[in-house]
């Protein structure tokens, strides 16, 4: 499937758009998004996850405007956002 992810904070500024297209497997969740969007520039993955490749705390999903933990399952939903500032957690 296609998913529509809107991009906040560093992601944003990075890659300089707002918005992308992911291909998402039906039970993407909230991690593989970040993930995925990890891949898209050199450096973002060090900024968006941890060495053993798990999201960082300054590495946030929102469904609808609402903040989700990162293996909640994404589905088919409309709305997804990446939100991300300096990674600061070590």
């Amino acid at each position: 499937m296609t998913l529509c992810v809107h991009l906040l904070g560093y992601p944003e500024a990075v890659l300089a758009t707002d918005t992308i297209t992911l291909d998402a497997p039906p039970d993407a969740t909230a991690d593989y998004v970040v993930r995925q969007v990890a891949t898209l520039a050199p450096g973002l993955d060090e900024a968006l996850l941890h060495e053993d490749g798990s999201p960082r705390q300054t590495t946030k999903v929102m469904v609808h405007g609402v903040p989700v933990a990162h293996r909640t399952p994404i589905g088919r939903e409309p709305t997804v956002t990446v939100l991300a500032s300096l990674p600061c957690d070590g």
